[in-house]
Formats: C-alpha cells, structure tokens, sequence
C-alpha cells in the first residue's frame, strides 16, 4: 500500500526510525491476521481482541512484539489510542461487506489511516494544527491504494468496497472487476473516484506549511508530489490491467520539488515575522 511505502520515507533516516520499526512490525503481525484466508472471521477477531488486551497488560503479553511496543509508547508518552484505534479499524473492517455512499468510502479509509498519520506527527512532536490535514492526506492514499488493488481484492479475497451508489451509477458489477479486460463503465467510474480523491488532496496543500521540523515538511513535500505523479497516471492509464508505478524521474523531480517548497515556506515564515 502507498501508506507503508511513504511512511518509510518519512522515517528514513530519521532518529525515530527504530521507533517507526517497532510500530510497523506489529502493524504487519495485524495486516497478516486479516488477510490470512485459512482462518475464520471469528479467530480473526479473537486474535485482535488478544492483541488489545496484550497491549494493555503488557506483562500477560505472549507476544514480545506487543510488549516492545507497549515500553516505546511510555517511553515516547505516546497515546495509546495510536495503535488500538488501528486494531478497532480492522475490525469494523471485517465487519464491512459493502459500502453504499461516497462519504462511507472515505469515512472507512480515515479509520484506517488516521492512527498512522497521528503516530508519524506524535512521534515528531509536531503540532495539533497538523492532524487534520495529515488524516486526510493519509486517507485520500488509503483510497488511491484501494484503486490501485481494486482487482486482487476482488479476485483473491471476493471483496469490493467501492461505493454501491457510483457502481449503479455506472452500471458495474463486482464480476466486471475480474475479467481480463476492463469495460469502459469501470474506465468511466475509475475515472470518477480518482477525480473524487484529487479533489480531497487539493485540501493537503497546507499540510507541509504546518510542519516544525524541515527534514520531515521535506519528505512530506516529496511524497506529496509522489502522491500526485500516481493520480496523473491514473488518468492516463489501464488501472486493472497496468497498475502505474512510480518512476525514478518522478522520484527526482519529487524531491527537487521538496527541497524547493520547504524553503520557500522558511523565506516565507521569516518574512512574516520580520
């Protein structure tokens, strides 16, 4: 997913890196617990209920993993609810077979990658001012990933969260997701959602103005321009059956595009309190 992958960037480097190591490693022991297909739904949510108990009683806890990460969260004064409301969002995910309007859309993306974005600013020390912007930043990734993977999900694991409303609008069907060409309904509602998402990251442009540190307003310059170059493609491309990918020229051009933007904002806050 495009949030694993740009969280990294966001951490290379970083003095918070072993932290960010910690946290990741149980997020994937929890990714791995939902998508394993050899066990049932109900041991699925018993296996995250026992998580969040383990997290709370760190000395009953069987799994070191979740004992490390109990001990990094004191020791940073991290809130708790950065790794339990992930457990509580995967589970509401479980429970979802089908969402019927755009604002469940979102609103089931924000659940997931809200405690991600939180951790990366707590973990940073940055200000409350940030959250918002970076919430809706890491959502409009969630749904651009939910894009990218529309057909494996559906394929691998039978499941669609597309929106029921835009798939009647558009006249497709979950079957149309898995054939091996795409229709110029799917093109057409495709076409739509990444509209949909360009216009929430439009709301993101004031997000790298908010940060304190300038190696991270850096990254998140970067990847911001990551984020952009993947909604370009998309419009350009066979979503189902060419997925884009990020090149090394974008990777360039998105770091330039960092270095220049964080400077631009310093002059910019000099000035203003000069």
């Amino acid at each position: 997913m495009l949030i694993e992958k740009f969280t990294r960037i966001l951490f290379k480097s970083s003095k918070f890196y072993e932290q960010y190591q910690i946290y990741d490693k149980v997020l994937m022991q929890v990714k791995n617990i939902i998508a394993d297909q050899r066990i049932s739904l109900e041991d699925k949510k018993r296996a995250l209920l026992e998580l969040h108990q383990s997290f709370y009683n760190p000395d009953l806890a069987k799994d070191i993993d979740v004992k490390n990460l109990k001990d990094m969260f004191i020791s940073n004064q991290l809130d708790g609810s950065l790794f339990t409301d992930v457990l509580l969002a995967y589970e509401k995910y479980l429970d979802t077979d089908k969402l019927q309007v755009w604002e469940e859309f979102v609103n089931y993306h924000r659940l997931i990658a809200s405690p991600i974005s939180r951790f990366v600013l707590a973990i940073h020390d940055e200000t409350p001012s940030a959250y918002l912007p970076m919430e809706t930043f890491y959502s409009a990734l969630a749904m651009l990933s939910c894009i990218l993977n529309i057909k494996e999900q559906f394929s691998c694991y039978k499941r669609c969260v597309i929106p029921q409303s835009i798939m009647d609008e558009y006249g497709v069907k979950n079957t149309d997701l898995s054939l091996s060409y795409t229709s110029n309904n799917v093109s057409n509602m495709i076409n739509e959602l990444i509209e949909r998402i360009n216009a929430i990251q439009m709301d993101v442009k004031v997000l790298p103005s908010l940060i304190k540190s300038f190696r991270l307003r850096v990254k998140l310059n970067i990847i911001i321009s990551l984020t952009n170059s993947m909604i370009k493609k998309l419009n350009r491309v066979n979503v189902l059956q060419n997925p884009p990918a990020i090149s090394v020229m974008d990777k360039i051009k998105a770091f330039i595009y960092g270095i220049i933007r964080s400077c631009i904002r310093i002059r910019s806050v000099k000035g203003n309190v000069l």
